[in-house]
């Protein structure tokens, strides 16, 4: 398998939370699906984009709200696009992703229960 990583490895890791936009977390807030869904393809776009992430950033606040939209959104579009966040962040983090996944644990075993696949095949 080919990996991107490494071959970026020149490349300076991006802190992307800077480069999000100011009104991220009243976004992914909002009671409307549609900007919840807008901002976190926002985060989506800067962790595809970018693939390394700079390690010395503080992602609590952005693992905390990811992990808030996957145990309580009822949209599955939202739902589907915090576990393709997540995915993002963990393939640029690397080992440094370590801390955050016990945050995730419980929620990746309730969908495996649930039988969600869209959102299965994505965690």
């Amino acid at each position: 398998m080919y990996d991107t990583w490494f071959v970026q490895i020149s490349t300076a890791p991006v802190d992307i939370l800077t480069e999000l936009p100011s009104d991220f977390q009243e976004m992914v807030a909002s009671k409307k699906w549609q900007e919840r869904k807008e901002g976190l393809e926002d985060l989506l776009k800067l962790a595809t984009d970018n693939i390394r992430l700079d390690p010395k950033a503080n992602y609590n606040e952005i693992v905390d709200t990811l992990s808030k939209i996957l145990a309580k959104d009822a949209d599955i579009n939202v739902c589907a696009i915090a576990a393709k966040c997540i995915t993002q962040l963990a393939k640029g983090l690397r080992t440094k992703f370590g801390p955050h996944v016990s945050t995730f644990t419980p929620i990746i075993f309730i969908y495996s229960e649930l039988k969600k696949l869209t959102i299965n095949s994505l965690i």
